[in-house]
């Protein structure tokens, strides 16, 4: 039983210790599933490196040049520090399985944000979409700044769609069989214009 205790929190999360392992040991392996889901449940606290609001674009445009490079330097900075807090909270958080699934889909919904307040929101739309529907997720990611900036959205226009974002969406995230990728054809467009500003 031990050994399938193990196999489950390395596949549903990132290991057990051996003082959680004796204490779990006792009940069956459907209570011990159900305590990974119960211990995912509550909504988790937001990792926030940077608090407030993301400045304003007409903060950005008044800067000077050195200046919106310092600014970009002190944002990468702050979205290391994010993924090395997202990474201390997997090892210790007792929500294993919900950290485990939300950098599932942080690799299934891959994006690169450089700002920090976009980095902050794509992680916690993760985590607290992690376990939920997967339409509500796709919603929700499709929503953040960060895919938004990431895939090009911010170019699309009703009379001139970008279909860079409709397509990755349909494509890499969705569609899996060939035959929806032959469907495709006009669809692009029509998508492209549903999620132009």
């Amino acid at each position: 039983m031990s050994q399938q205790i193990q196999h489950l929190y390395l596949r549903a999360g990132f290991g057990i210790s051996p003082t959680q392992l004796l204490q779990i040991e006792p009940q069956s392996l459907p209570t011990v599933v159900q305590g990974l889901f119960a211990s995912s449940a509550p909504s988790p606290t937001p990792l926030l490196v940077e608090e407030g609001d993301a400045p304003n674009a007409a903060d950005l445009v008044g800067m000077t040049k050195e200046e919106r490079r310092k600014a970009l330097g002190k944002s990468q900075k702050a979205v290391r520090e994010l993924n090395v807090r997202w990474f201390a909270t997997m090892g210790k958080s007792e929500a294993q399985l919900r950290e485990k699934m939300a950098f599932f889909w942080h690799g299934h919904f891959a994006c690169q944000p450089k700002n920090i307040y976009h980095a902050q929101k794509y992680v916690q739309v993760l985590r607290e979409n992690a376990l939920g529907k997967f339409q509500n997720l796709v919603l929700a990611i499709a929503q953040t700044p960060a895919m938004l900036m990431f895939l090009n959205n911010q170019q699309n226009r009703k009379r001139s769609p970008n279909e860079n974002f409709a397509r990755e969406l349909y494509f890499a995230n969705i569609s899996t069989t060939t035959a929806k990728r032959r469907l495709w054809g006009k669809q692009a467009t029509g998508m492209a214009r549903i999620l132009s500003a």
